[in-house]
């Protein structure tokens, strides 16, 4: 977008920006699943390329 102004540019100097990941899993997956997926999900947000 590249039209869209920047907050600095547009005088909004104090904004902060987050955001954050979740996933669910259905009622009684194993807590064994649970533990893989979330090592999964880690390994994979501390990626370079998915960072970039």
């Amino acid at each position: 977008m590249p039209d869209v102004p920047k907050f600095a540019d547009a005088s909004y100097q104090q904004i902060l920006v987050s955001n954050w990941t979740g996933y669910i899993a259905p009622k009684g997956t194993p807590p064994a699943i649970v533990v893989k997926l979330h090592g999964e999900f880690v390994k994979a947000i501390n990626r370079a390329d998915v960072k970039k």
